[in-house]
């Protein structure tokens, strides 16, 4: 932290793109992640302020129709994504990503045509031990923020604890 940037590492299948994940006040979902991929794990986690113009939020119906219309508008001028061959080996491999890649893809575009500088979305997971209250209706998620533009980041903010 003492160029105050994190480093990334480029995947086609990032589920918003590009850029530097964190979980929005889940810190056991934060520790999970961090134990299960590093065996020296820490959980970066402070308050980021992140002004409205420069977020795109998913979770929110004027979020979602931005993306919308910048999928529709793409779509209408007769453009699709297109996939290189190093995107159709990997699809090849790994079919399940086909939507994390085109999703990653159309948020990519989106945040140049748009310019906001970070992206968040609640993503739905289906794991056994919460069947007793998804037959109710409740969907547990897990929030996260990717900051594209690290210049948003007041890394005086953050603090680290190892898991």
């Amino acid at each position: 932290m003492k160029n105050r940037k994190f480093k990334f590492q480029h995947r086609i299948n990032h589920w918003l793109g590009d850029g530097i994940y964190f979980f929005v006040n889940d810190f056991e979902a934060a520790s999970w992640w961090a134990k299960n991929r590093f065996s020296d794990g820490v959980v970066i986690y402070g308050k980021l302020q992140i002004e409205k113009d420069n977020l795109l939020d998913l979770d929110t119906l004027e979020g979602a129709k931005k993306l919308e219309l910048v999928i529709d508008d793409f779509k209408k001028n007769g453009y699709d994504i297109n996939l290189t061959d190093e995107d159709s080996k990997f699809i090849k491999n790994h079919p399940k990503d086909l939507e994390n890649i085109q999703r990653s893809k159309f948020l990519t575009l989106a945040s140049e045509l748009l310019d906001f500088k970070a992206c968040s979305y609640s993503f739905p997971i289906n794991v056994k031990r919460y069947d007793n209250i998804i037959k109710y209706g409740i969907t547990p998620k897990e929030r996260q923020l990717n900051i594209i533009d690290q210049s948003i980041i007041n890394f005086d903010n953050l603090s680290f604890k190892k898991v």
